[in-house]
């Protein structure tokens, strides 16, 4: 069902989504959908047969063309990606902090 519909295809309406409880439940229904994907392309998984190919033989022979060259790849992207991380969440205090998060009651 997942390849059914493209994610390029049909977007989500994030705008439409203002109520606490609704985010919550839409959150846990993300989380599952994405923990029951990573656990289907284990090809260990009972499920392996959602996803059409090993994805851990795949991961493997694309990181053996380079394997010298994976790791700094690697931690150049960790460093970026935790700089980004530290980032958001000082906009996100920030923000919470200031009452400008829409739907949260001002304290």
């Amino acid at each position: 069902m997942v390849s059914e519909v493209s994610p390029y295809a049909v977007d989500f309406e994030w705008d439409d989504i203002n109520d606490i409880k609704e985010m919550t439940s839409i959150v846990a229904d993300l989380g599952r959908a994405t923990a029951m994907m990573h656990g289907a392309a284990d090809e260990d998984s009972e499920h392996s047969g959602l996803v059409q190919f090993s994805t851990e033989k795949a991961i493997d022979e694309a990181i053996s063309k380079d394997e010298a060259g994976f790791e700094p790849l690697l931690q150049n992207f960790a460093h970026k990606y935790s700089a980004r991380v530290r980032e958001d969440h000082r906009v996100f205090v920030d923000m919470f902090r200031n009452g400008q998060i829409p739907g949260l009651p001002n304290q």
